[in-house]
């Protein structure tokens, strides 16, 4: 019960130090994903088996000084690992997210889905509904996939979003990415079947032991479309390459590069900006 992550995809779930890249593919500011919100969920496990589901409202910083009525969701994540071998760091991953988003009142104002490619740098959203007004719900499907053996590995989600109009047409958007990685020094990701995330990489040796630490080359490609009957939302396809060298458990070194190609019904259609950003994180 509170301001929790609503159960609902494989990046999203699995925390943001433990990414392969600095941001995921598709973040919260889009609204169809749900990230934190203030409900209640229920959750229930095995060793290689995950369910949760919940319902939730509004993000915390949403409707402020807005009178009128809180929209409100359920959302359901299923998780199941058919292999998985801890020693020899192999795992094949399978999911499934549903969440079903209910207008309320007249607020729809909140309707409309926008997202930055990939890098927080930029103000600019190629992918941008716009207000879709008169919208009673909206649904998102989104089955996950991933694998890995040893230090290689891959991981993809598809998403379809389902908007229910009152008046006109109603919409349909999708998403997707796919991404993979290979660590040269031989660590792999850490795979949590029993809640179907990954968590955090631990060095062989540590740079402060004398040893290399963990590298770790990561590549993904995104593509998205937000256009249907009389929305022009765009849409983008983007790659990215990240280089990740991680000190011990709890220092990384993260740099990247981005490059993105907007759709010609997109913001600034025709736009192929290259991006390139680093972080040093730091967390304990």
């Amino acid at each position: 019960v509170g301001n929790q992550k609503v159960p609902f995809s494989l990046a999203e779930m699995t925390s943001s130090k433990y990414q392969n890249f600095q941001e995921r593919a598709y973040t919260d500011d889009i609204q169809w994903i749900p990230g934190r919100a203030e409900g209640i969920a229920a959750s229930w496990n095995g060793e290689t088996w995950s369910f949760a589901a919940g319902w939730h409202g509004e993000h915390v910083s949403v409707g402020d000084g807005d009178e009128t009525d809180e929209g409100w969701g359920i959302a359901g994540r299923l998780t199941m690992a058919p292999v998985y071998d801890k020693k020899a760091n192999n795992f094949v991953h399978t999911g499934l997210s549903v969440r079903r988003w209910q207008k309320q009142g007249d607020n729809t104002a909140f309707t409309d889905f926008d997202d930055q490619p990939h890098s927080h740098q930029t103000t600019v959203n190629y992918l941008n509904t716009g207000v879709i007004p008169f919208v009673d719900s909206y649904t998102v499907v989104g089955p996950e996939l991933a694998f890995g053996r040893g230090p290689w590995g891959m991981q993809a989600e598809y998403f379809m979003i389902d908007v229910n109009r009152d008046t006109n047409d109603d919409l349909d958007f999708w998403a997707s990415y796919v991404e993979g990685w290979y660590y040269v020094t031989g660590e792999g990701r850490s795979y949590k079947p029993n809640k179907g995330t990954f968590g955090r990489i631990k060095p062989k040796k540590n740079f402060s032991d004398g040893g290399p630490g963990a590298l770790g080359l990561a590549v993904r490609y995104a593509a998205a479309n937000h256009t249907d009957g009389d929305v022009q939302g765009g849409g983008q396809h983007t790659w990215t390459g990240a280089v990740n060298w991680h000190a011990n458990p709890y220092i990384v070194i993260r740099a990247e590069y981005i490059r993105v190609m907007a759709d010609n019904d997109a913001v600034n259609g025709g736009d192929e900006p290259s991006i390139f950003q680093m972080r040093m994180q730091i967390d304990w």
